[in-house]
């Protein structure tokens, strides 16, 4: 198991000045964010080390460049790339390099992203000219180029300018072998782990991958990132978050994570507690305040969702996560006009936010705009293709055309990426239903079954309907027995489950063995003593039942 000593915590000190330098904030605050958390004793005795991974040579260069570099970094706090990358255009270091080579490709990436959007707004609006002039994803001409200027790079920050731009021109085999080169030398820079997550398709790629990371925090770190980036959750991954909480105690980020590892894993109550608790430690965190509002949506907690939005509204509308929330706000109370709105904005502040195209396309879901909902969907899958979300919604879009083949196809993959989500096998078998496949319909529902709550009610009674309008009784029976048992262990009344019953005890009430019969005879009394709508069809049916159990006894 990996322990933080004090070696490692000067290098995430140092991690902290090394992102920053370099233009890549996010990764500066991420380490910034994780430091603080780190035992006040390992951080008080590492306060005297150093730590640079430059050679001494390369030190001396930096030195010499360091005021065409704070100057440029000036300039690229301000967002005035073009000057910045001027500015580093005579010097030779590698700090320098990579950000002036990082300052063309973020500029480059925001021009491509502005013709694809316009792109869009011309489909959308315009005349449809064809295929070939909409493409699925922006397009960069200038990445070949900043690409053939780090081709034979050993410097990790380099490395992972590489990993981004061949994860870009879909050289995506290229680019996890860049990336790991990059975390083997460097593990603090979170962004490359991130970068590392996008290429990556699934659980399995990684679990083959995972001798060639480095034994760091960061790669425990990862592995629970990389599965809630695909919402394909397990057991383990919430004892990682354990594992990890062990390390840095009561991390806000890890606890965030392990609230939205329960959210997944359908323990609302307990993620809901969690998030309560992280916004007492931290009451202006904002990263995951989305999940917080996802998890107050499916408890249907109106005013508690209401509060939230208010309260972060007052803080800052220029965040997606904020705007997320704002729209479930108005989602939940049925305004799905002013959801769209809030959602929309959520995009435009970040085109690569997934999460806010999902609910987007939710949002229109409501509305019956399945058109509106397709084009969302597909925004949300050209990012994250291995995000089921996208996948399902656009299954429930195309079954709201009755375009039932292509939704069939939908959730096959959204089910390939989340085959323990209930809900998906359960979509899929309606799915069969209506092309008149009831068979694999009934497998599907057998599925939903295998992976469901044991307290869940409706798939048992699902299947016995399935298997009554296919004539077979006796599995039909079974499930309707099934259904039953469920109902009574959780308390529920008579009235719930009521036709059930009646179709058991017909069903044993015709198989001519008298302990059947008296099993009839029982469920019978059941529904003639309750209040169920079925009870005097019960009381009709006790005479003769009896009288039948008489002969037999003879």
């Amino acid at each position: 198991m990996f322990t933080l000593d004090v070696q490692a915590v000067a290098s995430l000190r140092q991690a902290i000045d090394d992102c920053n330098d370099r233009g890549l904030l996010a990764a500066s605050k991420w380490a910034a964010d994780l430091l603080q958390y780190v035992p006040p004793g390992l951080r008080a005795a590492s306060l005297d080390l150093t730590s640079h991974y430059e050679s001494d040579p390369e030190t001396n260069v930096v030195r010499r460049e360091e005021d065409q570099l704070r100057t440029a970094r000036s300039f690229f706090a301000s967002k005035e790339y073009a000057r910045a990358a001027h500015t580093l255009e005579l010097c030779v270091s590698t700090k320098a390099r990579f950000l002036a080579l990082y300052i063309k490709f973020l500029m480059s990436e925001r021009k491509a992203y502005e013709d694809f959007e316009r792109a869009i707004r011309k489909h959308q609006y315009g005349a449809r000219t064809g295929p070939k002039d909409y493409p699925r994803q922006p397009r960069n001409s200038a990445l070949a180029s900043i690409l053939d200027g780090i081709q034979r790079t050993k410097d990790p920050f380099l490395l992972f300018l590489k990993g981004l731009i061949l994860h870009r021109l879909n050289r995506r085999d290229e680019a996890i072998e860049s990336l790991i080169l990059s975390v083997t030398a460097y593990p603090w820079n979170w962004s490359t782990w991130e970068a590392l997550s996008r290429c990556i398709k699934d659980r399995i790629e990684l679990a083959k991958l995972r001798h060639l990371l480095p034994s760091h925090l960061t790669q425990l770190m990862f592995q629970v990132y990389s599965a809630l980036e695909r919402e394909a959750i397990e057991d383990e991954d919430l004892d990682e978050c354990n594992r990890i909480l062990t390390i840095i105690p009561d991390c806000p980020m890890v606890i965030g994570w392990k609230a939205q590892c329960l959210y997944i894993l359908k323990d609302l109550e307990e993620a809901e507690l969690l998030f309560d608790q992280l916004l007492v430690k931290d009451p202006f965190r904002i990263e995951g305040i989305d999940v917080y509002s996802a998890i107050l949506y499916v408890l249907r907690k109106k005013t508690k969702l209401s509060k939230l939005a208010r309260r972060f509204s007052s803080m800052s509308r220029d965040r997606p996560e904020v705007c997320c929330v704002i729209g479930d706000h108005y989602s939940i109370r049925g305004e799905h006009d002013k959801a769209i709105k809030y959602y929309r904005r959520a995009v435009l502040l970040d085109p690569n936010c997934v999460g806010a195209w999902t609910l987007l396309g939710h949002a229109f879901l409501e509305l019956k705009n399945a058109h509106a909902a397709i084009e969302s969907y597909r925004r949300a899958i050209d990012m994250s293709p291995q995000d089921p979300r996208g996948w399902f919604g656009l299954g429930q879009a195309y079954a709201l055309l009755c375009m039932f083949q292509y939704s069939l196809y939908y959730y096959q993959r959204a089910v390939a990426l989340k085959p323990l989500d209930a809900r998906i096998w359960q979509e899929l078998s309606t799915c069969y239903g209506k092309i008149n496949k009831q068979l694999d319909a009934a497998e599907c529902l057998k599925r939903a079954l295998a992976v469901a709550s044991r307290d869940d009610t409706t798939i048992n009674l699902k299947l016995a309907t399935l298997y009554e309008a296919l004539n077979d009784n006796n599995l039909a029976a079974s499930y309707h027995a099934q259904h039953m048992e469920t109902c009574e262990r959780l308390g529920k009344g008579v009235p719930e489950y009521a036709k059930s019953c009646i179709f058991v005890a017909k069903h044993y009430a015709t198989t001519g063995q008298l302990k059947d019969l008296e099993f009839a005879i029982t469920l019978f009394q059941k529904i003639a003593n309750s209040n169920a709508e079925d009870n005097q069809l019960a009381k009709e049916a006790l005479p003769k039942l009896e009288a039948f159990k008489r002969t037999l006894g003879k």
